[in-house]
């Protein structure tokens, strides 16, 4: 009866012993693989932050800054100077750059009665009622009709 007693003791022992693993049901790497995703959405929440942070670095950095950029600074360059009066050409001045554009050239010297046909390297551009005579490559007057 001892040896009996014994024997059944031992064997709920072991049996207690062996439920855990009999739990498991073949799934140990499961919450391996849980904690492996936990880490990897972290990560990925980390690299947003990081993304957000880089995006409103380079955003302030190249930011319009009126410091550095004033506006009259650049338009006198592009637009017409005006002036009190009708502007005054004279030969061997160099034309400005406002008139320099293709809307004010005369593509066809013949529809005007005054024009004769500019030399090579050479074009007549209309400024209010003034044709002027360019050299393309240089951009200085060579000769002036008024309409005054």
């Amino acid at each position: 009866m001892k040896k009996t007693i014994t024997v059944a003791i031992m064997a709920s022992l072991l049996g207690m012993m062996a439920v855990p693993a009999m739990a498991d049901n073949g799934r140990r790497g499961h919450d391996d693989y849980k904690h492996i995703q936990k880490a990897y959405k972290e990560q990925q929440k980390s690299y947003r932050k990081y993304q957000q942070d880089r995006y409103k670095y380079e955003r302030d950095r190249y930011r319009y800054n009126d410091r550095y950029y004033k506006h009259d600074r650049y338009e006198q360059r592009y637009r017409p100077v005006y002036q009190n009066g009708p502007r005054v050409w004279r030969r061997g001045d160099v034309l400005d750059r406002a008139y320099r554009g293709q809307g004010y050239w005369v593509n066809d010297y013949r529809k005007y009665p005054r024009l004769y046909a500019p030399a090579k390297n050479q074009r007549w551009v209309q400024v209010d009622n003034d044709y002027i005579l360019v050299n393309t490559l240089s951009n200085v007057i060579v000769s002036i009709l008024t309409g005054r």
